[in-house]
């Protein structure tokens, strides 16, 4: 402990004191390594038009293609036909009444005796009747697709004065798209059935309104006519015939030609 009576020699010596304190303790300290310096993480940058995703990657992509849907139904085999229409109108006039097909030869229901006849009387400007015509390419196209289609002529029958076979069939074949195939498939020589288009005359129209009533001349009420082989006709339901029913009709009354087509 420094002990002295002069003050101001006191004085002198305590702040020699403070400043070699400090110069030690400077020196101490730079015998310490400097911190290093703080290096800051760059932010990510996108570059010109990038996105963020988050999709994993690699993406897993779907390997089965999808099915196309069918134009026409998948035939149940199961099925059985539905019990023959009840209803029935007897041989008479209207089967030898004439009507104009496509070719411009005269023709009569009488024509097809002994084969199966399903005639549905429509007009080309009749939107429904184009509907009528795609349930009966259905069916048609159902009962060939399990090889028991029958020896039958499909008679696209026009009631309206004015229009022409070539009209109609026009007008058919254009709203039955896809479907057409099928009517070219019953037109083909090796092929058992035949599809008709032709315009009834005046005195046609008068005799199948006189045996199946005034619906068979209106092409909205869509008529359809099923004519057994031996002249023998039911008519449908009134209204849109479904193509099960028409399929239905099409194996109760049809008769399979000795070799069915492959």
């Amino acid at each position: 402990m420094l002990n002295t009576a002069n003050p101001a020699l006191r004085s002198v010596l305590v702040l020699s004191l403070i400043a070699a304190l400090a110069l030690i303790a400077s020196c101490s300290g730079a015998d310490s390594p400097p911190e290093p310096a703080q290096t800051p993480v760059p932010s990510p940058i996108l570059s010109v038009g990038a996105q963020p995703t988050r999709t994993p990657w690699p993406t897993v992509w779907p390997t089965d293609t999808p099915r196309p849907a069918t134009p026409y139904p998948t035939p149940d085999l199961t099925a059985r036909t539905e019990e023959p229409l009840d209803n029935f109108i007897l041989p008479g006039a209207w089967l030898n009444a004439p009507f104009t097909d496509v070719d411009g030869a005269q023709r009569t229901l009488e024509d097809y005796a002994g084969r199966l006849v399903i005639v549905h009387t429509l007009a080309a400007r009749c939107d429904l009747c184009m509907d009528q015509q795609r349930m009966l390419a259905q069916a048609i196209q159902d009962r060939y697709a399990i090889n028991v289609l029958p020896d039958a002529v499909y008679l696209a029958l026009g009631v309206e004065p004015g229009e022409t076979p070539a009209l109609i069939e026009s007008v058919v074949r254009e709203r039955l798209g896809e479907q057409w195939a099928t009517i070219e498939l019953v037109r083909r020589d090796d092929v058992a059935g035949d599809y008709v288009t032709g315009l009834a005359s005046d005195a046609l129209r008068r005799e199948l309104e006189r045996a199946f009533g005034s619906g068979a001349v209106d092409p909205l009420a869509q008529t359809v006519i099923v004519v057994e082989p031996d002249g023998l006709a039911h008519l449908t339901s009134e209204g849109l015939v479904d193509w099960r029913e028409l399929r239905d009709a099409i194996t109760a009354y049809g008769i399979l030609p000795e070799s069915p087509s492959p």
